[in-house]
C-alpha cells in the first residue's frame, strides 16, 4: 500500500459508537479480511474457518479476562461486528492475533523490527518500529484516530477490523509491540491487541507500565514505551514481567526474548535463530556506537535496511512467495519533544515514503 492511501478513520464516542464507526468506515476492508483470514485458516488447518473459530474459541478463555480488565474494548468489538455487517465471533476472533499463533502451533509467524532512543544532547526521545504480519493482510492497514472518554487523539495502527496493534497519544507517550512467541501464553490472559488498546487509553507513560507490569498476559510480547521524558521495553508473557534494561540510551528488539526466561514448553522451530537475531544484529550495527548521532535520517534509515537479503528489517512483499510470508505493513516513528511528532509509512520504508502527523 503507498503511504498516501492508507486511510486515517475517525471514531469518537462511546465505545460501541467508536467500533460502529470504524465497522461502517472500512466495511469493504473487512469483509475482504475475513474472507482472505476464513481462507488462510483453511489452508493452515485442512479444516473449515467455522469449525476452526469453534474449537479456538471453546478451548481458550480470553473474554473474562477481557471484561476484567478491559470492558469497554468488547464493547468496541461488538460495535465493529455491526458496523461491518459480520458476524460477532469472527470480528471478536480477528482481534487475537499472536494468540491464533501460539494456539495453532505456528512455527514463525511473524517479525517486527523496533528500537528506541532516550532523549539527550539536544536529540528528542523517539520510539519506532516495523509492522511485519503474513503478507495477505497487505492492502487491509488503516490508521484509527481515536477519541473517547480517556480523551484523545490517539494514533492506533491497525488492520481493518481490529482495535489496535501500536500507536501513539496526543497525551504525549506512545507504544510499539514485538511478538515473543518463545514465552509463555495462557488461554485465560488478556490478549495483546486489548493490551494495546487498553495501555494507550492510560493517562501517562508511568500508567501505561503500571498496566502492562499489573495485567495477566495471554501472549509473550515486547511492549515498547516512550515519552518527552524516556524509553523502556518490557518483556511480557503469561508468568512474568522482565525489563531489557541494557545499560544504555539505545534499545533495540526484535522477535526473540533479551530479558525474559519465562519459556513457553514445546518449541517454535530454529528459524528465529538466523532470521531475528540477523535483524537484531543489524540494528546494533546501526544504533550501538555512542559515537555515531543517531538524528531522525539515521532512525528511518535503520527501518528500511536490508543488511542481509534473507533477513532484511523493511520486508518488501512478494507476490510470488506465500501469502503466509512475512512482509512491512508500516513503519512508524514517535518523536517526543515539545510537541509529538508521528512518521509513518504504508508499506516496507525501503519501498515506499514517509508521511508526517502532528499528534499534539
Amino acid at each position: 500500500m503507498r503511504t498516501e492511501d492508507m486511510p486515517i478513520v475517525d471514531i469518537t464516542g462511546t465505545p460501541h459508537q467508536r467500533g460502529r464507526a470504524h465497522g461502517e468506515a472500512l466495511r469493504p476492508q473487512i469483509a475482504e479480511m475475513v474472507d482472505r483470514w476464513s481462507r488462510r485458516v483453511g489452508h493452515r488447518t485442512g479444516a473449515a474457518a467455522d469449525a476452526f473459530l469453534g474449537r479456538f474459541l471453546t478451548e481458550t478463555g480470553f473474554r473474562p479476562a477481557i471484561a476484567r480488565w478491559t470492558p469497554e474494548l468488547e464493547a468496541e468489538v461488538r460495535g465493529i461486528a455491526e458496523g461491518a455487517n459480520q458476524p460477532a465471533e469472527t470480528i471478536f476472533a480477528l482481534q487475537l492475533l499472536d494468540e491464533e499463533w501460539w494456539y495453532g502451533g505456528a512455527r514463525w509467524p511473524a517479525h517486527c523490527s523496533s528500537l528506541a532512543l532516550a532523549p539527550g544532547d539536544a536529540r528528542p526521545a523517539r520510539v519506532a518500529q516495523t509492522l511485519d504480519l503474513p503478507q495477505w493482510r497487505e492492502g487491509l492497514q488503516a490508521v484509527l484516530r481515536v477519541t473517547g472518554a480517556e480523551g484523545g487523539p490517539a494514533y492506533v495502527f491497525t488492520c481493518a477490523g481490529m482495535i489496535g496493534l501500536m500507536g501513539v497519544t496526543a497525551r504525549g507517550f506512545g507504544l510499539c509491540v514485538n511478538t515473543l512467541i518463545q514465552l509463555s501464553h495462557s488461554p485465560k490472559g488478556l490478549p495483546v491487541a486489548f493490551v494495546v488498546r487498553s495501555a494507550l487509553a492510560q493517562p501517562d507513560r508511568a500508567a501505561a507500565t503500571r498496566f502492562l507490569t499489573e495485567v495477566d498476559h495471554a501472549s509473550g510480547q515486547n511492549y515498547v514505551l516512550g515519552d518527552r521524558h524516556g524509553v523502556a521495553m518490557i518483556e511480557c508473557s503469561a508468568g512474568a514481567k522482565a525489563e531489557h534494561r541494557p545499560g544504555a540510551d539505545r534499545l533495540w528488539h526484535t522477535n526473540h526474548p533479551l530479558a525474559s526466561k519465562d519459556f513457553a514448553s514445546g518449541g517454535i522451530g530454529d528459524d528465529w535463530r538466523t532470521d531475528s537475531v540477523l535483524r537484531c544484529a543489524a540494528l546494533e550495527r546501526r544504533l550501538a556506537d555512542p559515537a555515531a548521532p543517531v538524528d531522525l535520517a539515521a532512525v528511518k534509515s535503520a527501518l528500511a535496511s536490508r543488511d542481509d537479503p534473507a533477513s532484511p528489517v523493511s520486508i518488501v512483499p512478494d507476490p510470488a512467495a506465500s501469502p503466509d510470508r512475512s512482509c512491512t505493513l508500516t513503519a512508524v516513528i514517535y518523536e517526543f519533544d515539545d510537541a509529538t511528532t508521528l512518521y509513518y509509512t504504508g508499506g516496507a520504508p525501503s519501498d515506499t515514503g514517509w508521511a508526517t502527523l502532528r499528534v499534539a
